[in-house]
């Protein structure tokens, strides 16, 4: 649907973006400074890229090859950012109707009463937006991007400054909303719960560059780079020092067994979910592999999950993420004598990106 070739030079940063999408829910992901809302500007048509090209279905929107680039307005993209983007000396209402007017396009009726009522706005038409909720603002900036009827909606993290009841009832109706009159959307967050729920596919990004991509279960569960694995919340990550037949010896001093996974050569790092470790409690000295001894250093409540940090006896720390109901279940407390396990199954072996590009 969407292909993107592009670099782009600031004074001390060049970005280097490339990938194409093949659904309708893509969603950029990265940490803060990577480049996401640069790009995001650049499909947009806001920022202009240096060289490359840009692609939405079979219509060329930049190519500096033929000196094209589609201006803005003719992309009819919407764009709705995270800051609020409304007129405060006009109503909501007219506010939601400024894109139809500016770009001399008909007014739908049923379209109108559609979007107001199902974002849940119709009481606030004839208000100000300075009277309005973070929440009421950014329905009402919604509600006018979709007035527009866009042929691709871009969210620039939208809902990351509302509160969490409130950002995630938005998010739900933009699903919802989006389905409906069947808008594709391109989604920037750092969230990853945000990513798992719009998206269905992702696109990595790292230091202004694409890491990669895929269908977003597949690269969660078995990302090729660490620089992925790291975003992805795996915590539990360790350089490898060598490959012997199927045991990996890491450079923390210890090593783990795979019977039955594929080791590849160069394989630099191993990472581990903390949610997919297995705690045992008391000491044990059964030796078993994969099976390490310790003690329970530390606990740390994060609200909808508890966080332990285990220390081995072999020297190395685990980050350990239990749910509340898994931990009390669990019933242990800090200092105590514990053993875990750590299943093959739940082994990503991931190489350097930024080493090796």
């Amino acid at each position: 649907m969407l292909k993107v070739d592009i670099t782009k030079s600031f004074k001390n940063e060049k970005m280097n973006f490339s990938f194409k999408t093949n659904t309708n829910r893509a969603v950029l992901y990265g940490s803060s400074g990577c480049g996401k809302s640069t790009l995001l500007k650049m499909i947009a048509g806001f920022v202009k890229p240096d060289n490359g090209e840009i692609y939405f279905g079979k219509h060329c929107l930049f190519s500096k090859k033929t000196n094209s680039n589609v201006p803005v307005y003719k992309r009819n993209f919407g764009y709705l950012p995270q800051e609020n983007t409304l007129f405060p000396n006009i109503t909501v209402k007219e506010n939601i109707l400024y894109g139809l007017k500016a770009q001399k396009l008909p007014f739908s009726k049923s379209g109108f009463d559609h979007i107001i009522d199902r974002l849940r706005i119709r009481h606030k038409l004839d208000s100000k937006p300075t009277t309005l909720s973070g929440g009421q603002m950014q329905r009402a900036a919604l509600a006018r991007v979709l007035m527009i009827r866009p042929k691709l909606l871009l969210l620039d993290e939208p809902f990351s400054a509302l509160d969490t009841p409130i950002k995630e009832c938005l998010r739900e109706l933009v699903m919802d909303l989006t389905e409906e009159i069947n808008i594709p959307i391109i989604f920037v967050t750092h969230d990853m719960e945000d990513a798992f729920i719009v998206g269905s596919e992702i696109v990595v990004l790292n230091s202004g560059r694409v890491i990669e991509t895929g269908r977003i279960e597949n690269i969660y569960h078995s990302p090729d780079y660490v620089e992925t694995a790291r975003l992805l919340d795996y915590k539990n990550i360790f350089p490898i020092s060598l490959i012997k037949n199927n045991e990996i010896v890491l450079k923390d001093g210890f090593s783990l067994f795979l019977k039955d996974k594929q080791i590849s050569a160069d394989a630099e790092f191993v990472c581990i979910k903390p949610n997919s470790i297995v705690i045992v409690s008391g000491d044990t000295a059964a030796q078993h592999e994969n099976l390490f001894s310790g003690i329970v250093k530390d606990i740390h409540h994060r609200g909808r999950y508890v966080k332990i940090f285990f220390q081995a006896t072999a020297g190395f720390i685990l980050h350990i993420h239990f749910s509340q109901y898994e931990f009390i279940a669990l019933n242990v407390k800090k200092g105590d004598r514990a053993c875990v396990e750590l299943n093959q199954n739940s082994f990503v072996l991931c190489k350097n990106f930024l080493a090796t590009n």
